[in-house]
């Protein structure tokens, strides 16, 4: 059976388009995405160190999930999820740093 794609021709750019995807995969998409970009925040960050690296991809994830919350790639529950654990691990990074 061929798929439906009548609803892609209304696709007047990367960000609708993106949104259909995500609420095609069940807002999977979304998600993964976020999960991705701590990885490869951590990845690239790793040079300065692994308590650094964590609390700066923690950062840049927090910041990234509050911009595909407001273009609506994710859900308010990832958003409140990312956002304590970023705010947890610069806890922990300012913690090490007293001592």
């Amino acid at each position: 059976m061929p798929g439906n794609f009548t609803s892609l021709q209304n696709m007047s750019n990367l960000v609708t388009l993106g949104q259909a995807v995500n609420t095609a995969s069940g807002n999977v998409m979304g998600n993964l995405f976020v999960l991705i970009s701590f990885v490869v925040c951590y990845a690239v960050a790793n040079r300065v160190g692994s308590e650094r690296a964590l609390t700066v991809s923690g950062f840049i994830t927090a910041i990234m999930a509050i911009l595909l919350r407001l273009i609506g790639f994710v859900s308010d529950w990832v958003l409140i999820v990312t956002i304590i654990i970023a705010a947890i691990l610069a806890t922990i990074n300012i913690i090490q740093n007293m001592n």
